[in-house]
């Protein structure tokens, strides 16, 4: 196998162990001074000595320098008692357990106090390239007795005598050995990088140092590549993290079947509840109708009984005139009579003469009264009121018409003149609005910028004051505009921005002028009114941060800064700090963000939790916006705005042109009514009477004076005219009954009114619906409502109500106890609602608003919550767990290929190589582990409930069961258990098969171990990146193995050995005081002997010959007394 090593590759390749300095570490005790020192100087070494003396501890220290915490395989020659060991016990020098009578066991240490350090130091040098370096670690415990540690690094060789005498407080520490030209941290992972740096290792090469020193042989192939060659991995983190997350899924599905099972049983609940309110609503509406029902028919009377009060009123009126009229006829027909008596007594020459005159008399009261009766006419006309009065009855119906007429005018007066009033407003509002903007226009047509006139006419004759130019106080709306592509948000942000944006702002240089100035003057606009101004002092030397680029959400991402303008950076500074909404897509985002935020909806919040959203027509109009340092967008929208306005009033003026006239109109229509009202009697306009007795009058005359018989005509005249007495008599006594009568209806109906009207005042502070007296209204429209079925129709109607409302409250009541029966069904299964709810009807709402708050955001909130647990939590860990796995087990075949490539350049026998195979274990147990795992995350993809209801109960199931079996846990977690391993002979020049080697089944223990040495070999020289054939190597070439051929025939023995030896490795071989270890002896070139002093428990370590070795074994097997009595001298 030697003729496998070109010739010419150095006898010892690499960095070597040259130096091993120990100081107060475990039985090494330094408490004298003494620094323990091995020097096997770059060549392979054995170590010998009896069991306890402080081999261990000397492999111990080489791991501490060289492997990280935590994975240090201390005290493998101990076996079981190995957790004995730590940093702590060799710091402290603990060596027994001392139990004394009635106390507990205590441990003895050499240093007890253990106020000082422990430091432990290896040099390593390659002689091919003439460089060394140095590792060095100093120990200590800290106040609650923890080891703490400080790593160290050197290149070239250092010492502790030289390099770490006189260290000072811990405080210190690092900086002291940083001063003495060292490397030094606290870190492992720093002080890891340094020596891989140095020696070029990979990153699992102490780990496999680590490994080296517990391998004895292969007991089973399985165990020995899972243990010694493969990393193990703890999952317990990871599962623990997992079913966390499971409980917390857990906690929300459970959440969520119990909102299910709530809404479930409120189910019936809302079932009863909506009859029960149908019913409940029906009995309102009963109870409502017969409540509107007494305002409806008192309305009715004011309505129907009312006019009919005015018309009793006017009929009376009328009866009084016509009684007049009457009383008046009478008296001129007795007049008549009188005379015609008297005139019979004169035989009728006296009449003749007095018809004339009487005849005058007539036709002037005819003309009189034709004059009037025209004019009334007239005014009827006007009035539009068709028709004449030619008699009693039918000026009265005339008058009955244009009482109705006067009073339908006086409402449409009164309605027109409302309109007349709202049109002048908005005639004034317009042209305000139109003045302001065409001010505005003209302001904006002169200067640049969005800021409204009054405050730019403000700054103006403030900057005119102060001899300042405009530009000097910007205001910050000047610096500042909407991007383009961003103006949906807009508005959102003129809003947000509104009280910054009008600001104006003073720079150091010109604050205290403007404070003055302020202080000092009236601020008003150019028409003298009052202003309010917010000013900002800009402070003279303002660092601005460079602006970043920021959330892409910020508000600040959406404007443009004025470029050229010095206080512009301080402006984005200025928001960027204090006013940076975050511009929200949805009212959800919204919800959720913690601090400033606002939708383009104008809906804001800002600190304190104060939220804002502002609808009125100023705050979406454009004309309002201030940022932007160009305002053509402004003029246009202005100009847009005027036209429009100007159109808006030619609109105004014609309409109120049309209610004008329709107003002239309407007023002289109620002035002819009210003109015509004014004749009160029909008398007033009767002229047909007197032309009908002024024809009487001429015709007795022609009849006089044409008959013969003058007495006998005067006769028939006298007994016409008592006819015509006795007729008036007899209309008057009809007038007189009727008004009687008459009196008496308008006396009950005043009564009637007046009652209705007190019961209307008294109802004035009750809420009757217009729908409900609406409703009343149309069920009583056929046969429609009169004043004298009225009274009626009002008990019919109440008595019909009355009647369906008891039917009602019939039906009701056995509704109300059903909906109580359900509603104990939801508080039994669930009584702590009880706080909230009781079963009673008057909870009716609070049910249906439990129900419905459980239906549309419980349930959804908790399905949200249930799903995302599921799949953006557990779902998702199960995901990477299981991808870590199966990662875990491609890093496990693809360290077996490695492996194997190092085998493959491995001489096992003559012209065979060994190659390792991984396959998926046959074990039912993983597998089956496996399968549920990967059915965990089936129909990930489907949204459905349903499948991720499934897909929660099979997770469960799988991590009920992690949770709760750990032994389990443990085994089918452990990704190395997942591979079956193998080992196949192979021909190196055909590849066929010389051996195959699966488990430990039928193999000798010879041959099992020298498998483990071919394994181990290969894995070293991967980790350590160490080619047998290259001729100078800055690799790392330093092993140490423990008790390895305690078990081992010396034919394998020396297999490893030359194995190792054609790696160019230096040995550090620690073996028990026996003949075994003999077999070394080719192998290395120096030899220690470690003892330790049974009285005083501290060890010590000598450089002894072979011969000396051999000789100290000789002894120890022949009982003659022991090498510690009687020690050479060191060398």
């Amino acid at each position: 196998m030697n003729g496998y090593l070109p010739l010419e590759r150095s006898p010892r390749p690499g960095y070597r162990l040259q130096r091993v300095e120990l100081f107060n570490w475990g039985s090494f005790d330094s408490t004298g001074g003494e620094v323990h020192e091995l020097r096997p100087e770059g060549r392979s070494a054995l170590m010998v000595g009896k069991n306890g003396h402080g081999k261990s501890t000397v492999v111990d220290a080489l791991l501490t320098l060289l492997v990280r915490p935590g994975v240090r395989n201390y005290n493998v020659a101990a076996g079981a008692k190995k957790r004995e060991r730590d940093e702590r016990s060799y710091v402290t020098g603990a060596y027994d357990l001392q139990s004394r009578e009635g106390e507990s066991a205590e441990t003895r240490r050499l240093r007890p106090g253990a106020g000082g350090f422990s430091i432990l130091l290896a040099t390593f040098a390659n002689e091919d390239v003439a460089e060394a370096f140095t590792v060095a670690q100093v120990l200590y415990l800290k106040a609650d007795q923890s080891a703490e540690r400080v790593y160290c690094f050197a290149e070239g060789e250092r010492s502790v005598r030289a390099d770490f005498a006189d260290l000072p407080a811990t405080d210190r520490l690092v900086a002291e050995l940083k001063r003495r030209g060292m490397q030094a941290t606290r870190s492992h992972p720093e002080y890891e990088k340094w020596l891989a740096a140095k020696t070029r290792w990979r990153p699992k090469a102490m780990d496999v140092f680590n490994q080296t020193v517990a391998v004895r042989d292969i007991e089973n192939l399985n165990d020995f590549i899972r243990k010694h060659m493969l990393d193990g991995r703890s999952w317990n983190d990871r599962v623990e993290r997992l079913l966390a997350h499971t409980a917390q899924l857990s906690e929300a599905h459970q959440t969520l079947v119990r909102a299910r099972r709530q809404s479930e049983l409120l189910g019936p609940v809302v079932e009863a509840a909506k009859k029960h309110q149908k019913l409940s609503d029906k009995l309102a509406a009963a109870d409502a109708r017969l409540a509107a029902a007494d305002v409806f028919f008192r309305r009715q009377t004011l309505e129907l009984v009312g006019p009919r009060v005015e018309e009793l009123s006017r009929e009376i009126e009328g009866l009084d005139s016509r009684k007049d009229q009457l009383g008046r006829r009478r008296r001129e027909l007795e007049e008549q009579c009188r005379k015609l008596r008297n005139e019979i007594d004169r035989a009728g020459g006296e009449r003749l003469r007095e018809l004339p005159g009487l005849v005058a008399i007539q036709e002037e009261l005819a003309r009189v009264k034709r004059t009037a009766n025209e004019r009334y006419a007239a005014s009827l006309r006007r009035a539009g009121v068709e028709g004449r009065a030619t008699d009693s009855e039918t000026f009265i119906a005339l008058r009955e018409r244009l009482s109705r007429l006067a009073t339908e005018t006086r409402r449409e007066v009164a309605v027109a003149e409302g309109r007349q009033a709202d049109l002048l407003v908005e005639r004034a509002r317009v042209h305000e609005g139109l003045d302001r903007d065409r001010g505005e226009l003209e302001s904006l047509r002169k200067r640049k910028g969005n800021m409204p006139r009054r405050l730019v006419e403000l700054r103006e004759r403030m900057c005119r004051n102060l001899r300042i130019a405009t530009s000097e106080l910007p205001f910050v709306a000047e610096l500042i505009a909407v991007s383009p592509e961003h103006r949906d948000w807009e508005a959102s942000i003129e809003k947000a921005l509104r009280g910054f944006a009008h600001s104006m702002l003073a720079p150091g240089d010109h604050y205290a002028l403007v404070s003055r100035y302020v202080e000092a003057t009236r601020l008003e606009d150019g028409v003298g009114a009052g202003q309010r101004l917010t000013y900002l002092r800009v402070p003279l030397f303002t660092h601005v941060p460079p602006a970043g680029r920021g959330r892409s959400d910020s508000l600040v991402t959406k404007l443009r800064f004025r470029e050229g303008r010095p206080l512009s950076e301080w402006v984005r500074a200025e928001l960027a700090e204090r006013h940076d909404y975050r511009c929200c897509e949805t009212v959800e985002e919204f919800q959720e963000t913690r601090g400033p935020a606002m939708t383009r909806q104008r809906h804001l919040k800002s600190g304190g939790g104060r939220h804002e959203k502002d609808d009125r027509s100023e705050a979406v109009d454009p004309r309002r916006f201030v940022l932007g340092w160009d305002n053509k967008e402004k003029i246009d929208r202005l100009t847009q705005a005027v036209a429009e306005a100007e159109r808006r009033l030619a609109t105004v003026d014609a309409q109120l042109h049309e209610v004008d006239e329709g107003l002239r109109v309407s007023r002289g229509r109620l002035a002819a009514a009210d003109m015509a009202l004014d004749v009160k009697a029909f008398d007033e306009v009767d002229c047909f009477l007197h032309e009908r007795q002024a024809e009487t009058l001429r015709r007795e005359k022609r009849q006089l004076e044409e008959a013969d018989d003058t007495v006998s005509q005067l006769k028939r005249s006298l007994s016409a005219v008592e006819q015509a007495v006795v007729a008036v008599e007899a209309q008057r006594d009809a007038c007189t009954s009727r008004r009687a009568l008459a009196e008496k209806e308008r006396d009950d109906a005043v009564s009637l009114v007046e009652i209705a009207r007190s019961a209307l005042e008294q109802q004035s502070n009750e809420a009757t619906r217009e729908e409900v007296l609406d409703a009343i209204a149309a069920e009583l429209v056929d046969p429609p409502l009169t004043a004298d079925n009225l009274f009626v129709r009002e008990q019919s109607y109440l008595k019909r109500l009355r009647h369906g409302r008891a039917d009602l409250e019939g039906r009701a009541r056995p509704a109300g106890e059903r909906l109580v029966r359900v509603m104990g069904d939801y508080l039994s299964e669930f009584p702590e609602e009880k706080a909230d709810l009781s079963c009673s009807v008057e909870y009716r709402d609070e049910f249906l608003a439990r129900r419905q708050r459980i239906e549309e955001e419980d349930l959804p909130r908790h399905e949200r919550r249930f799903k995302e647990r599921l799949n953006e939590k557990v779902t998702q860990d199960i995901g990477l767990l299981r991808s870590e796995f199966e990662n875990e087990r491609r890093g496990i075949k693809g360290r077996v290929e490695e492996l194997n490539r190092s085998l493959g350049k491995l001489p096992y026998r003559e012209g065979t190589h060994m190659r390792l195979e991984a396959s998926d274990t046959q074990n039912a147990e993983i597998a089956q582990f496996r399968a549920e795992l990967r059915g965990c995350l089936d129909d990930a993809l489907d949204d459905s409930f349903e499948a991720a209801e499934a897909r929660f109960l099979r997770i469960r199931k799988l991590l009920d069961r992690l949770r709760d079996e750990t032994a389990w846990r443990d085994r089918v977690t452990d990704v190395r258990k997942w591979m079956s391993f193998a080992a196949r002979e192979l021909d190196d020049a055909t590849g066929e098969e010389r051996a195959y080697y699966e488990g430990s089944s039928g193999k000798s223990g010879g041959e099992k171990a020298k498998l483990a040495f071919t394994v181990l070999a290969a894995a070293i020289s991967y980790q350590f990146d160490i080619e047998p054939d290259r001729p100078v190597s800055d690799r790392f070439h330093f092993l140490v193995v423990d008790e390895m051929f305690k078990n081992v025939d010396d034919q394998n023995a020396e297999y490893a050995l030359n194995l190792f030896e054609e790696f160019g490795l230096q040995l550090l071989i620690a073996a028990p005081l026996d003949a075994k270890a003999r077999v070394t002896e080719p192998y290395v070139g120096c030899y220690l002997l470690v003892s330790k002093d049974e009285a005083t428990e501290k060890s010590e370590v000598f450089h002894v010959t072979a011969r000396e070795l051999q000789d100290v074994v000789l002894a120890q097997k022949g009982g003659n007394g022991s090498w510690a009595a009687r020690p050479p001298a060191p060398k």
